[in-house]
């Protein structure tokens, strides 16, 4: 038995090395490897690409890595070397080589992982399509070269320009007559698109309030901006919200305790209204475990909207006759 009692010489907690030792033993080989790239930045451990047609290269970059890292299978299983890459390398686009070497700014595309089992294939087409998604969400400018099929059924990720009735919508009533702080509805002011949805998202509150916390109030916002009326209450963990919007009355009912939401209905005139969402859980976007997430159709049901995507600008537009 040993005396795990504190002494001058060790303590009670313990540590082990041995993946860091796995991985020491291929470390510098793997570095050798990556300076052979033209566009491997030394310094961050980074790679760039100029261009669509620089993937090729980075993708013979990462399976000659690979390589290195392989014969630890003899001794580990490839779960093991899956689980515990021998490094990650974040790739980058950039306008210029001289812009990679200045390090002051780029776009970053996606992570690629050494584990000694990267497929050619799989890995180019995950490349290529993160680097087609970076030019729909207009932040790659340089799109010679992309194939058609990596452009294919993609839709731009985030609309950042949100207007209602032809105004921009700033959700940046700060004024908060149900606690003492002002709101923070501002931080939720975009549409994402869902591929799990397959369908532009918007974040809405839960009717949450707080006398000691600031929550978002996001359908306030687009009440007000009607000319309707809101009201918010609560009691325990149980929110209701109500609005109405000409002689049209919503009603929203949620319950949330211990950071999660137990519940949420919705009901249009008195009768239930049918409105799927997503938490924080299921989709980072979401933002905040008091929020959900609802297809922009959803949302419009919420007020009696229409609404139009303008993709090309990030832009949506909702419209009430």
């Amino acid at each position: 038995m040993i005396d795990a009692s504190k002494t001058p010489f060790y303590t009670r907690s313990l540590s082990c090395d041995y993946i860091s030792n796995v991985h020491s033993l291929y470390y510098r080989e793997v570095e050798q490897v990556l300076r052979q790239d033209p566009h491997y930045l030394e310094e961050q451990g980074w790679i760039y690409v100029l261009s669509f047609g620089d993937l090729e290269a980075v993708v013979d970059t990462i399976l000659a890595a690979d390589q290195v890292y392989l014969p630890e299978s003899r001794y580990n299983t490839m779960k093991f070397l899956r689980e515990n890459p021998l490094r990650s390398i974040h790739l980058v686009w950039q306008r210029s080589e001289e812009e990679a070497f200045a390090h002051e700014t780029w776009v970053n595309i996606t992570d690629i992982a050494i584990t000694g089992q990267n497929d050619r294939r799989e890995l180019y087409d995950a490349l290529a399509g993160s680097y087609a998604q970076c030019y729909v969400d207009k932040e790659i400018e340089n799109g010679t070269g992309i194939l058609p099929r990596y452009l294919e059924g993609r839709h731009r990720f985030l609309l950042s320009s949100i207007e209602l009735n032809g105004r921009e919508m700033l959700y940046d009533r700060n004024e908060n007559p149900y606690g003492p702080y002002g709101l923070t509805t501002d931080d939720y002011k975009y549409c994402w698109y869902s591929d799990t949805t397959d369908s532009y998202m918007m974040v809405i509150d839960i009717g949450l309030t707080s006398q000691s916390m600031s929550f978002p109030l996001i359908l306030r916002e687009y009440v007000l901006a009607l000319g309707g009326e809101y009201d918010c209450a609560y009691k325990d963990d149980t929110y209701r919200s109500a609005w109405k919007i000409g002689d049209t009355v919503w009603q929203m009912t949620s319950r949330f305790q211990d950071n999660e939401i137990l519940e949420l209905k919705f009901k249009k005139n008195g009768r239930p209204l049918d409105i799927s969402f997503i938490t924080s859980q299921a989709d980072s976007e979401v933002g905040a475990s008091f929020c959900v997430g609802v297809t922009v159709s959803d949302f419009c049901r919420l007020f009696d909207l229409t609404c139009e995507v303008d993709e090309d600008l990030g832009k949506i537009m909702f419209f009430r006759g």
